[in-house]
């Protein structure tokens, strides 16, 4: 597993961005995602889902409060479009503008507290369960400057951290409490959002049938989509995969019979680890 000490990411990467902007955004965003806008600091962030009216996921966005009537929605790129539609949806006769777009970030994990972004358009906290950093959004020039690492290794510390992406484990048929993040993305105290009934049904008397697992091994890289053979003739198929040190990490859902933690198989026969993703301290956005 990649250690937690230290800066040990700084990385370009782009990210969309939906800008809820006008004097009913909070109170609107209210009524739209799973978390506790109203009482959002100005400066604060904190994680959310955005649901479609059926409760399925549209997007896991970092919701941040940039000023008294203006929220900044980051989420994965190739989703700013359906964000800022299913928001749209239901706006009527409300003092809201909207509007998204994807730009650059410099993704920084670990420790952050010697580094200055002033000039940045925004810099937005960002808690994941095991590298807590930052996103600093449109960095300047000397900020790019100082990116080290690529892609991979943003991705293989995601999949460490359990963070679903959109595409991979993240689609219109995912409901959330398979994903692992409901406790970190939900406020069960809350007024009414969209999407809240098949979220508080499910907490209240039910259970859904898979969860999304942590899977590490050693030797290649599997692809996406390799059969992941578990425990009493169970299968699933790898949606996440990145190398590390001397073998790689992965995502997976899991169904939930299989007690984690667990061994499994890749098609190819080798032994792999199956384990709940790793869950995060509170998050301090609120």
């Amino acid at each position: 597993m990649i250690s937690d000490v230290g800066e040990k990411l700084s990385v370009l990467i782009r990210r969309d961005f939906v800008n809820v902007n006008g004097p009913d955004a909070a109170s609107y965003l209210q009524g739209q995602l799973s978390q506790e806008v109203l009482g959002l600091g100005v400066g604060s962030s904190t994680w959310s889902l955005l649901l479609n009216p059926n409760g399925k996921v549209v997007a896991l966005v970092r919701l941040a409060r940039i000023g008294p009537d203006a929220f900044v929605l980051e989420s994965d790129e190739g989703t700013s479009d359906a964000v800022t539609e299913r928001l749209k949806r239901f706006m009527l006769r409300t003092k809201v503008e909207i509007d998204g777009a994807s730009q650059v970030v410099l993704a920084v994990r670990g420790d952050v507290t010697t580094r200055d972004f002033t000039g940045a358009a925004h810099v937005i906290a960002v808690g994941w369960p095991l590298d807590a950093g930052v996103d600093v959004v449109n960095p300047t020039q000397e900020q790019r400057a100082t990116a080290h690492g690529g892609v991979a290794e943003y991705d293989a510390l995601r999949i460490s951290n359990g963070v679903p992406a959109h595409g991979n484990e993240l689609t219109d048929k995912t409901i959330p409490d398979e994903t692992g993040w409901v406790s970190r993305s939900v406020c069960f105290t809350k007024g009414c959002y969209t999407g809240q009934e098949l979220v508080a049904r499910i907490d209240s008397r039910g259970h859904v049938n898979k969860y999304l697992r942590l899977i590490t091994g050693g030797g290649d890289v599997p692809e996406l989509g390799a059969d992941l053979l578990l425990p009493d003739h169970n299968a699933s198929a790898i949606s996440s995969s990145a190398p590390i040190d001397d073998g790689f990490v992965a995502l997976a859902y899991v169904q939930r019979k299989v007690t984690v933690p667990a061994t499994a198989e890749l098609v190819d026969g080798r032994s792999v680890h199956v384990q709940a993703i790793p869950e995060p301290p509170v998050d301090a956005g609120l």
